[in-house]
């Protein structure tokens, strides 16, 4: 029973991969909002950081929705988006090196789908973002950004260690990234 199950699920989900090849309408959406919980999920598993997890999985169905005609799926959908998954993840992984953060704080990297975003959209995105964060951490992003000042600086005028700073500085680049892929994915369903 519970193989039957499975292959009917199965089923289900490689029909909504050939609809989006097919280019039905509201396709991608469909999948991704049926398998995007469960990615982020396995992702968590092996990165141990929510965010990453997220970026992770965004990557993915950005590289889905650009290479949709030159992926061949094997078996299934299921199994080939939780094996890309479970590479990119251990990817991230061997790629995360310590590293002396000088200068971190420069335009977040964008991804090349991201090309055809207008530059305004993006600016209100970042503004809207960075209204989450705490005062601090804005405060941060201003010296950075708009007056230049280095990590150091930063740290001795707000009487905090240089490590926070830094701490800061990655957590709200990696807010941005995965903001500003979100903010794409939204517009691919427009």
């Amino acid at each position: 029973m519970q193989d039957r199950r499975a292959k009917m699920d199965t089923n289900r989900e490689n029909i909504l991969w050939n609809n989006f090849r097919g280019g039905q309408p509201n396709s991608f959406r469909i999948l991704f909002d049926h398998f995007y919980p469960s990615l982020c999920e396995y992702a968590f598993q092996i990165l141990k950081d929510k965010m990453d997890a997220e970026d992770i999985v965004l990557d993915l169905f950005i590289f889905v929705w650009k290479n949709s005609d030159r992926i061949n799926i094997g078996k299934s959908i299921r199994s080939y988006l939780f094996i890309s998954v479970k590479n990119r993840a251990l990817n991230r992984l061997r790629s995360v090196r310590p590293q002396i953060m000088e200068d971190v704080f420069d335009v977040p990297v964008l991804d090349s789908a991201l090309e055809d975003i207008d530059i305004r959209d993006i600016s209100a995105v970042i503004s809207a973002a960075l209204e989450t964060v705490s005062y601090r951490a804005q405060s941060i992003w201003k010296m950075k950004r708009e007056e230049g000042k280095t990590n150091i600086q930063i740290a001795e005028e707000l009487s905090i260690s240089e490590k926070t700073v830094e701490a800061d500085v990655t957590r709200i680049r990696k807010l941005l990234h995965l903001i500003i892929k979100r903010n794409f994915i939204l517009t691919l369903f427009l």
